[in-house]
């Protein structure tokens, strides 16, 4: 029989501050990271959302149609009033006061729902109103529309009209 005797290992030392500093560094990176991602991505502020942390209104509307869809719909209204007075113009307002609105039928809570629907209506209006000009002169344009100008006139004293009486009713 042979013995077979190995070399003994060289033993390598750890440099314990070392790595402590690097495990620093890669903690640090991690809390900045994670500190970015809640506050500067929508999926972070929707996280915020959830946790009940101040979030941009956009988390908020799409939070509170998570809710509807769960069934939640109180948690729902309460998320979306409050998405709305934070952020009372947009672009998308229209949209979502119709789905405010829905929450509040859900709800069975006819009057504020109904309020919530003109408001959308009001908010929609102005896009509307150029809208409706520019589908005027595009058939203009080519030459669909043959009534005569008194009667396009006659249109937009009609919806400007209709405009002032909106803007009475929400002062």
């Amino acid at each position: 029989q042979t013995i077979v005797v190995h070399p003994p290992r060289k033993r390598t030392n750890i440099n314990w501050a070392m790595l402590f500093a690097v495990m620093l560094v890669l903690i640090i990176f991690s809390v900045a990271g994670g500190y970015v991602f809640l506050r500067l991505t929508h999926p972070g502020q929707m996280i915020l959302a959830r946790m009940g942390y101040e979030a941009d209104a956009s988390a908020m509307w799409d939070i509170g149609a998570e809710y509807m869809d769960q069934g939640y719909i109180e948690k729902a209204i309460l998320i979306e009033e409050e998405a709305y007075a934070k952020e009372p113009e947009r672009e998308d307002m229209y949209e979502r006061l119709q789905q405010l609105c829905e929450a509040y039928e859900a709800a069975e809570r006819p009057a504020d729902a109904e309020k919530a629907g003109s408001r959308g209506y009001a908010a929609d209006l102005a896009k509307r109103l150029f809208s409706f000009s520019g589908h005027i002169m595009i058939m203009r344009a080519t030459a669909i529309l043959t009534r005569t100008i008194t009667h396009e006139k006659k249109i937009f004293r009609a919806v400007l009209a209709y405009v002032r009486v909106q803007g009475k009713g929400r002062a």
